[in-house]
């Protein structure tokens, strides 16, 4: 055999073999019998739409690109279903995900007025700005800006503006604020997050035995993004590398951690310590801090069909309370018990998370307005929680209820920081 003639009979065997080697566990992706399940997703028999649910979600994540293609033209529950859907699959993929699908977008904002740079910047990155009387909207800004994260445009917008920026602890929404012009903190952007280092000092103090105690301390904040689902994180964060440009590492001993919720904070600050660099230091020559945030790795979906009262799963039971109506809105109550996931093992805290989605009869989709209240009762919880208008008779309740907690760790790292 010639070469050209060996190597087209291999690939030919690597063909006809490939297949018979194969071992691939999961169900063949039929189209006619997903776009038959899609369509069944809205069947009228709560059941029916369930054996649907099931079996496309057992077809695994090779079905999220026909899934995407089939959404435009589904019901609205069959949509409702597949967002559900793709929401599943998405989590079943490593924590480190979150920083792969950061936001990163164009913002063309040349010769735009404050207002609608504003505008712009609340529908492509979600923040919400408190009203700035002191801020004329008609005031014109020119920036252009290419893959950028939502905290680097408004970094970028504010400094054209001459001003700062903080969000609110409550509910994460950004104001505005003047501040002198000599204040700029070392900033690093990682994923959905803004890490900001606002303060490098160092003192030395004498002690009663007259010996000399010095220390340095690194004050920071640390900034989530609007919607990115971080539920809780460990303060403080731990500095990994601290070297000065003598080469002395400076990394602490012990580092004290403990676990806060997030929720809708989404603004913490910090402040480390190290160890001491040497009189003659003049900087910082690299500086690395780690972050351990607890990410939502799996949600466990169940619905609620309001006539029965009552649906439970392995892992979550839920009862429908009562609907009353709150002014021009209505308020809904349910019952749950769940296994409730952990954090932090020397000192557990159980992560409480949910998404809400209610279908009224006439097929229109419902969200809660603002945060679920959580009660605890017994064995369970109350949740509570307002949805908009009061026309039409709700039919059901989608609650996907938190299963599984992911740590995962970012790491930021700062160079040549000045030492005063």
């Amino acid at each position: 055999m010639t070469r050209p003639s060996l190597l087209n009979f291999l690939l030919m065997m690597l063909a006809i073999m490939g297949p018979l080697g194969a071992q691939d566990s999961r169900p063949r992706l039929d189209r006619t019998r997903v776009e038959a399940l899609v369509r069944q997703l809205d069947d009228p028999d709560f059941q029916r739409r369930e054996q649907a649910f099931a079996e496309l979600e057992a077809l695994g994540s090779t079905l999220q690109p026909l899934l995407r293609e089939l959404a435009p033209t589904a019901s609205v529950e069959a949509r409702l279903r597949i967002e559900t859907l793709l929401e599943r699959m998405t989590t079943e993929e490593t924590a480190d995900t979150i920083e792969l699908d950061e936001q990163r977008f164009d913002l063309d904002l040349r010769q735009a007025s404050v207002g609608d740079a504003l505008d712009l910047l609340a529908r492509k990155a979600g923040f919400d700005f408190l009203p700035d009387p002191d801020l004329d909207r008609r005031r014109m800004v020119d920036l252009e800006l290419k893959a950028v994260t939502a905290f680097e445009a408004l970094d970028r917008l504010a400094r054209q503006l001459e001003r700062s920026w903080t969000q609110d602890y409550g509910n994460g929404r950004i104001r505005f604020y003047r501040s002198p012009a000599e204040v700029s903190p070392r900033i690093v952007y990682r994923g959905p997050f803004r890490l900001s280092l606002d303060s490098v000092t160092r003192n030395a103090s004498l002690t009663f035995g007259g010996e000399t105690n010095r220390n340095c301390q690194i004050a920071g904040r640390l900034e989530i993004e609007p919607g990115a689902p971080v539920l809780g994180l460990f303060v403080q964060p731990r500095v990994t590398v601290a070297i000065d440009d003598l080469e002395k590492d400076l990394v602490p001993e012990a580092q004290v951690e403990s676990f806060q919720l997030a929720g809708p904070r989404r603004s913490f600050h910090f402040a480390l310590r190290v160890e001491p660099p040497g009189p003659e230091a003049r900087k910082l020559a690299r500086l690395e801090i780690c972050l351990r945030i607890a990410l939502p790795r799996r949600y466990d979906p169940l619905e609620l069909d309001i006539a029965a009262g009552h649906a439970e799963s392995g892992r979550t039971k839920i009862d429908y309370r009562s609907e009353q109506k709150l002014g021009p809105n209505r308020r809904v109550e349910l019952f749950i018990e769940r296994a409730l996931p952990t954090v932090n093992p020397e000192r557990p805290v159980e992560l409480a998370d949910e998404r809400i989605e209610v279908l009224t009869a006439e097929g229109e989709v419902l969200r809660p307005m603002g945060p679920v209240q959580r009660l605890k009762s017994g064995t369970g919880e109350i949740l509570r929680f307002d949805l908009p208008g009061q026309e039409g008779r709700l039919r059901s309740i989608r609650l996907a209820s938190l299963l599984e907690v992911e740590l995962c760790e970012f790491r930021f790292a700062f160079e040549d920081l000045d030492l005063p």
